[in-house]
C-alpha cells in the first residue's frame, strides 16, 4: 500500500478501541511513519502509525466508506488543524 492512498477517505472502525467512529485520513508524516486523522463524531485528533494501519487494513477492522469530496476533506483538515492547536 502507497502511504497516501488511504488519504482524503473516510473509513468505519469495526473493532478496537474507537469502534463506532470514523476515521478521516488529512495527513502522512513520512519521517515518522504516522497518519494524522479526524476522529468523527467527535473531531479527536488522532495520530495512528503506518504498521497499525496497514493491520487493520489487513484484518479488516477498518471499513473504507468513501472518498472525500475535496472541499468536504478541505473542511475536515480545517478542523482537524483546528483541534491540533488547541491541544
Amino acid at each position: 500500500m502507497n502511504e497516501t492512498d488511504i488519504l482524503k477517505k473516510i473509513y468505519f472502525v469495526k473493532a478496537g478501541d474507537r469502534i463506532g467512529q470514523f476515521l478521516i485520513f488529512v495527513e502522512f508524516n513520512k519521517e515518522k511513519k504516522m497518519y494524522s486523522a479526524l476522529g468523527v463524531p467527535e473531531s479527536e485528533v488522532l495520530y495512528i502509525g503506518q504498521n497499525d494501519i496497514e493491520k487493520a487494513l489487513a484484518y479488516k477492522a477498518l471499513e473504507y466508506v468513501e472518498t472525500l469530496p475535496t472541499d468536504v476533506f478541505n473542511e475536515c483538515k480545517r478542523e482537524f488543524k483546528h483541534r491540533e492547536k488547541s491541544k
